[in-house]
């Protein structure tokens, strides 16, 4: 597996065992799942860009990661809140329940920001890297649809289907990020005051907001046009 994405799997593999509340394990037990059949694709020489796939994957898993770890920590202020919604819904919820809401923190808040950290400014303007880049988002999503026949008998509770989805808007939030979600002066709603062209430390600074406020704009994952080619209906 490619080393970065190895390591990755390890630290969920790690959390997993050692999470204080049960119910967590149902996303993280899919994300790992998932991550680790990114990483076997990687390896598999399944994508044009692997070297940006493997830092793309990385980055995206890095923002739950930290999400996950503040909230096991006890430091539910540095929780942003589609994280803290998502890890305080009761308990009881059904396995399904659980899942989706850590696949609307994760797409909708943490995607983003894992795009405007491994893309850069010049990146923004190379119309045939972008393609790429799109190309390999598509390419994800065949590898988690593929995850839907290869469900794992040790988690029967494992919601047919939903692997496939964070792909899909994923590839869809690519392809519409440039432009698509831009406010006045061509400032990014991804996350709140960085503009969409910041230089790379600036992008960096604001990749782990503390909290997301009720006036932040909405996420670029909610602006998505309706006949986006990825084949995804948003509200």
């Amino acid at each position: 597996m490619a080393e970065a994405v190895d390591r990755v799997v390890q630290h969920m593999d790690e959390r997993l065992g050692a999470l204080q509340s049960p119910h967590h394990r149902f996303f993280l037990g899919t994300y790992l799942r998932t991550t680790a059949a990114v990483g076997k694709a990687i390896d598999e020489a399944g994508f044009e860009d692997p070297a940006w796939v493997e830092e793309w994957d990385v980055s995206f898993a890095e923002l739950y990661l930290d999400a996950i770890d503040a909230q096991q920590d006890g430091h539910r202020n540095a929780v942003p809140r589609p994280w803290r919604l998502a890890f305080e819904a009761p308990a009881a919820l059904p396995p399904l329940r659980h899942v989706l809401l850590g696949i609307n923190a994760h797409v909708n808040y943490d995607l983003p920001q894992a795009l405007l950290a491994v893309i850069s400014d010049a990146d923004f303007d190379d119309a045939p890297l972008m393609d790429r880049r799109r190309r390999d988002h598509e390419r994800i999503d065949g590898v988690l649809s593929s995850r839907v026949s290869a469900r794992s008998r040790a988690h029967p509770v494992e919601p047919a289907g939903l692997e496939a989805l964070p792909a899909r808007i994923a590839a869809e939030g690519l392809a519409q990020h440039d432009g698509a979600a831009t406010g006045p002066g061509g400032r990014c709603r991804c996350v709140p005051g960085t503009p969409r062209r910041a230089g790379a430390a600036q992008r960096r600074a604001h990749r782990r907001p503390a909290r997301a406020r009720a006036s932040d704009p909405a996420p670029c994952g909610r602006r998505l046009r309706r006949d986006a080619p990825a084949g995804v209906t948003l509200p």
